[in-house]
């Protein structure tokens, strides 16, 4: 009794907290398991405990960062919805619009000081990290290597190899790897 798949998935939904539940083409799968590319505006967003959209990763070179939102920014309203309606409505999964490139979507926003913007941005081929912020901190006599890292996806392995190359020529005595947001992946990704 639907019309497309999308509205089947859509009736499924747990609503408001499932925005994870999606359909997609073999293609843009591919592409994104292998290349780690979609399209989009290069952010990664999650629902706040009181329900906020906070964007959690702007991914360099992307519509995003070149609009200049940062990691923290609160997304107010997508295409003029406020993101209070589209979470009543169960419609913020679909609030950007299609995934092609060249579509536009209009965000107002809040920065770190409370400041309100808004700004329009057009959907691109984005790249995404697999593994980024990566540093070393010292606590007293030992040195603590951080990464966070997003998805377990084919970029992931050279990656993570890099990473780990970094933090052993660093000599670090921790680690701690951030997986929050983590979008899960391939299991031979978790085994590498």
């Amino acid at each position: 009794s639907y019309s497309n798949p999308q509205g089947f998935v859509q009736a499924l939904r747990y609503q408001p907290l499932d925005r994870f539940s999606f359909v997609t083409t073999q293609a843009a799968n591919d592409a994104f398991y292998s290349a780690g590319q979609y399209v989009g505006i290069g952010i990664s967003d999650a629902l706040t405990a009181s329900y906020a959209l906070r964007i959690t990763d702007v991914y360099a070179g992307s519509p995003a960062d070149t609009a200049g939102l940062v990691r923290g920014d609160t997304i107010v309203a997508i295409n003029g919805n406020l993101v209070s309606t589209l979470l009543a409505n169960g419609t913020l999964g679909s609030a950007y619009g299609p995934d092609t490139v060249g579509v536009s979507v209009s965000l107002k926003y809040a920065d770190l000081s409370g400041a309100l913007h808004s700004v329009t941005l057009t959907k691109a081929l984005v790249t995404q990290p697999n593994v980024s912020r990566l540093q070393v901190f010292t606590d007293g006599t030992h040195k603590v290597g951080y990464f966070y890292f997003q998805n377990f996806i084919q970029p992931s392995v050279s990656e993570l190899d890099q990473a780990f190359a970094q933090l052993k020529t660093d000599s670090v005595d921790e680690l701690i790897i951030d997986e929050r947001y983590n979008g899960g992946g391939l299991l031979s990704v978790a085994q590498q």
